[in-house]
């Protein structure tokens, strides 16, 4: 694959992308990696250097237009070119979630380790017990 931005349009991309949404820094301030490359279209990961946010962009390059669509992510590079790997979610995928949610054990996932699932307080000034 070339990850690679032909070089006509290589300043402009940058020059969209690479600008930091959070802390306002220009491209010079910023990481921008290919994260895969087709004909005109570019998916970029731009980390900012200052403030460590980070955007991933698609950019559509075909002359004389320039679009680009970024979102702002806590995904790292890593992490932004494995979920490219990644098999999609199929509807089994949602429902088994739903399942799963429905019978309220994913609150377990969630306690931290080693704390009690529940305590019993009894509420001094009216002796009646309370769960927490």
């Amino acid at each position: 694959m070339d990850t690679s931005i032909p070089h006509a349009v290589s300043e402009e991309v940058l020059k969209l992308v690479a600008h930091c949404p959070v802390c306002d820094r220009s491209a010079h301030g910023t990481d921008v990696r290919i994260l895969e490359a087709s004909g005109d279209t570019f998916r970029l990961h731009v980390s900012c250097r200052r403030c460590r946010s980070a955007t991933v962009s698609m950019v559509v390059a075909a002359p004389p237009a320039l679009t680009a669509v970024a979102v702002l992510t806590d995904l790292s590079v890593t992490d932004a070119e494995k979920l490219r790997s990644a098999s999609p979610i199929s509807i089994n995928d949602v429902i088994e979630t739903h399942a799963w949610m429905e019978q309220g054990t994913w609150r377990r996932a969630f306690e931290p380790q080693g704390a009690p699932r529940r305590t019993q307080v009894r509420e001094r000034t009216r002796g009646r017990r309370i769960d927490k």
